[in-house]
């Protein structure tokens, strides 16, 4: 079956066809509306942030989100930022102007431009490849890789897919006008550099593209290769001057690394490698490693990623096409260095990895062997059939994080304060916040919705006084990136740490070996008995519900909790 498709693939209309399927398959996203991110972008347009920079986090807003609990209590007082990406957040103002009711219309703007980006590559790795065969097997590859899901299943998350289409085709454009010599592609890819660029951070990814392309495949002399990048180089030149000129960038949050500080950032990038090559070549774990310490993840997974490499690694020299796409990957993988690893990230490595993974299954068809043998059924197994089955499913991933928001939107009464003892996760009080300030409803608003903790934790929460809680973490706050989003390790309170929020003072008692809060007091305004006060905890069902504080001088265990049933 696979053979007749491919087969198809490597006709003339094979980069039309691979472009009708990615679209095909993505159509289901249209059914998801507004999801987390997109509720804080949508409320900085109305509230008057203009278009051109949705993508900031602006000090006003942030001040009060931390009064109101939509940043949480130990959120850096330091954190803070923008991201450059003006043709993203041009383009996202304009359909929620123009359409602010019809997310459909938002998200098949995604679809559209997914299946523009699998046509580029489709025709690149055509242009690049040996085959025919192998060019088809790799756009397949590319289309239906169930990691590009997320992207094009999330409205906020469409700037990664513009940038890709920026980067790829910059790089169609550039080889397009090295093989004919006309000047108008080579304008053509000049701009795209500028439109990737514009559209996110990611689209760096189009240096990764060029610059290999120059090292590897231009066998023109040195000077004439430099001379056919330099309009490109000097349009990332006067992008880096605005971007380092203009502080761009989040500082002060587990989930950036900061320019600033480049060794720790290459150091941090070399030691999740493992991750992001499992990612690449193999299944994707990386969903899993931000519920865990990063040096386990690592640990686990390094014989993985180890033996993933010593499948696709022989093919690597067979060809100057394999040596480019190996190239590819490794360059574009460097922008990933400044996150924390996830998929989203790695699309644009993944163009590379795929012309890469394509050689090596063709490489190894024709071989035998034990390596050939494992290279044929793993490749396939985690590219095609896996992918395939997950592609849909992870259309809709961030939307677990859009069901807990709702789940505690409807606890929020106007004119109370809503206290979590925990969350699985620290952004549901900020998707929430969004929410209630996007909601036409003439009634108050909640005075606050503050979470106590959020994570896994087993906790312990005792009664000290009328106004007064104590609440024990028992692994502490911020033991995993994603519970301390906001806030770096050196930046998480400190015993003798007091913070003031709307409603209520916040004095850090105990840390634990880690340095992070383990023992917290929370000292109330208002009494804790009859006062406007809610207190709700999480389940494993995926809801928050009523909670009765413990009696005065009494404590209760809340048990700890998986974050896969926390949020469904």
């Amino acid at each position: 079956m696979i053979r007749r498709v491919l087969h198809r693939l490597a006709g003339e209309r094979g980069p039309l066809l691979l472009a009708l399927l990615a679209v095909l398959i993505s159509l289901p996203a249209l059914r998801l509306g507004f999801q987390a991110d997109d509720h804080i972008l949508a409320m900085q347009l109305e509230r008057g942030q203009p278009p051109w920079s949705l993508f900031h986090m602006g000090e006003a807003n942030l001040a009060e989100g931390r009064q109101v609990g939509a940043m949480a209590w130990w959120s850096s007082p330091q954190v803070g930022g923008r991201f450059l990406r003006p043709v993203s957040s041009l383009g996202l103002a304009g359909l929620i102007t123009l359409w602010p009711s019809a997310p459909w219309l938002m998200l098949l703007f995604n679809v559209l431009v997914y299946g523009a980006c699998v046509w580029l590559a489709a025709r690149i790795y055509r242009q690049v490849l040996p085959s025919l065969g192998i060019a088809a097997l790799a756009g397949l590859l590319f289309a239906i890789d169930d990691a590009h899901a997320h992207s094009v299943g999330w409205i906020s998350g469409g700037n990664t897919i513009l940038a890709l289409l920026g980067a790829l085709a910059a790089l169609f454009f550039y080889v397009r006008a090295r093989e004919t010599g006309a000047v108008w592609p080579a304008i053509a890819s000049v701009l795209a550099v500028a439109f990737a660029l514009g559209a996110g951070e990611a689209g760096t990814w189009v240096f990764a593209y060029l610059i290999a392309h120059a090292l590897v495949l231009d066998d023109r002399p040195l000077a004439s290769r430099l001379r056919s990048l330099a309009p490109h180089a000097a349009v990332g030149a006067i992008w880096a001057v605005v971007y380092v000129s203009g502080h761009y960038g989040i500082h002060h949050s587990s989930w950036y690394m900061e320019l600033s500080s480049p060794f720790e950032v290459l150091a941090q990038g070399v030691l999740n490698l493992p991750l992001t090559v499992t990612s690449l070549f193999g299944p994707s774990m990386i969903g899993f490693s931000i519920l865990a310490p990063l040096w386990m993840s690592r640990v686990i997974l390094l014989p993985i990623a180890l033996g993933l490499l010593w499948l696709v690694w022989p093919v690597l020299w067979s060809s100057k096409a394999s040596r480019f796409f190996g190239l590819v990957t490794v360059l574009a993988a460097l922008p990933s260095f400044l996150t924390v690893p996830q998929d989203r990230v790695l699309i644009g490595a993944g163009f590379g990895a795929f012309g890469w993974i394509a050689t090596a299954i063709a490489h190894s068809d024709a071989l035998s062997g034990i390596r050939h043998r494992l290279a044929r059924v793993v490749l396939r197994g985690c590219h095609i059939w896996m992918a395939a089955v997950l592609f849909i499913p992870m259309l809709s991933a961030q939307y677990r994080f859009e069901t807990g928001a709702k789940a505690l939107r409807v606890h929020a009464k106007p004119d109370r304060l809503l206290v979590l003892i925990n969350t699985p996760v620290e952004l549901l009080a900020n998707y929430t916040a969004a929410m209630i300030e996007r909601a036409d409803d003439p009634r108050p608003r909640p005075r606050g919705i503050h979470q106590l903790y959020s994570g896994a934790s087993e906790l312990w929460i005792e009664r000290t006084g009328a106004r007064t809680v104590e609440l024990t973490a028992t692994r502490g706050w911020g033991y995993v990136a994603l519970e301390r989003i906001f806030c770096t390790p050196d930046d998480m309170p400190r015993p003798g740490d007091e913070r003031r929020v709307r409603g209520m003072t916040v004095r850090t008692l105990e840390s634990n070996e880690a340095g992070m809060p383990k023992r917290v007091r929370f000292t109330f305004d208002d009494l804790l008995d009859g006062g406007p006060v809610d207190w709700l905890v999480w389940t494993e069902q995926g809801h928050p519900i009523p909670f009765q504080l413990p009696a005065l001088g009494q404590r209760a265990r809340i048990a700890p909790m998986s974050l896969f049933k926390a949020l469904p």
